[in-house]
């Protein structure tokens, strides 16, 4: 990359979700006061299985989204992007840096640029190291080459920058970015909700929301939900979400005669759910992963 860098920051995201565009508008506003510009490189608007509706009128940055194609996997929670057009945009935009999600072909298509113009990335990632299933030499091969070249990185947390080092990255280099959500959001609208709602003698309402898929351990949920019920009536579940093990999970709890404490209330929008987390007595969270 010959010529003088801009002031500009690129990211590049795989797609716009609800709780990105809050994240990109307060770096953003922090990216303004250091004198630089933001714009966000997404590698498609959406996907099959993801059901978000975003309003991307809200984005307070510049942003384009890549004429990607999609390369689907077994996973359904697996989808890769070409990200088409990346390169050019670096070429053109000269940006001061390029923040790239994870191993991704994005991440791979700026390794390779590097070693022909002058170009930064700092890698974002959430992986951590899967001990239930080892990784290729391959993979992580391919992971080392492309770390090796990157300025610095940002890590999810903890288990993410402890893979990082694993992989060859140097710690000083790494960053926390704590993967969240727009917590003021979700505090002003459920606290809104709950001051126009009487809270009764009625059952406890306990609550999931997530993508329905096996390492969310849903069925360990539905369990204890076995459990809990031979022992007291006072409760429901509101399980919020969609996803491939949805019917599996209906029929468990059919088997398990659970129903009557079982609700599945579907997909719901970001601001559906402040009903449910304003209404909710106890969140549950299972995970095996």
């Amino acid at each position: 990359m010959s010529g003088k860098f801009s002031n500009k920051v690129l990211v590049v995201n795989n797609i716009p979700t609800p709780y990105r565009v809050p994240l990109f508008n307060e770096l953003n506003k922090e990216l303004k006061k250091m004198g630089l510009a933001l714009k966000v490189l997404f590698g498609a608007h959406s996907y099959p299985g993801r059901k978000w509706s975003v309003n991307l009128s809200l984005c307070e940055f510049e942003y384009k989204v890549l004429a990607s194609w999609r390369l689907s996997l077994f996973d359904p929670e697996k989808v890769m992007f070409t990200y088409r057009g990346l390169l050019r945009i670096v070429r053109d935009e000269k940006p001061l840096v390029v923040i790239t999600n994870g191993f991704s072909v994005a991440t791979t298509k700026l390794w390779l640029l590097s070693w022909f113009m002058k170009i930064k990335y700092i890698i974002w990632s959430g992986a951590i190291e899967n001990n239930r299933r080892p990784e290729s030499w391959a993979r992580k091969l391919h992971r080392r080459v492309i770390l090796s070249r990157a300025i610095g990185f940002v890590a999810y947390g903890t288990k993410a920058k402890e893979y990082l080092i694993s992989l060859g990255a140097s710690p000083e280099r790494i960053e926390l970015g704590i993967n969240t959500v727009d917590v003021d959001f979700f505090i002003r609208e459920t606290k809104k909700y709950r001051a126009l709602i009487e809270r009764g003698i009625n059952k406890k309402k306990l609550l999931y929301v997530g993508y329905l898929v096996k390492r969310k351990a849903v069925e360990q949920l539905l369990k204890a939900i076995k459990i809990l019920a031979s022992d007291r009536e006072d409760f429901v579940l509101n399980i919020v979400g969609d996803g491939p093990e949805r019917s599996n999970l209906v029929k468990q709890v059919e088997d398990m005669e659970i129903a009557k404490f079982v609700s599945f209330e579907g997909y719901k929008q970001k601001e559906e759910l402040i009903k449910y987390y304003a209404e909710a007595d106890y969140f549950l969270f299972p995970s095996d992963y």
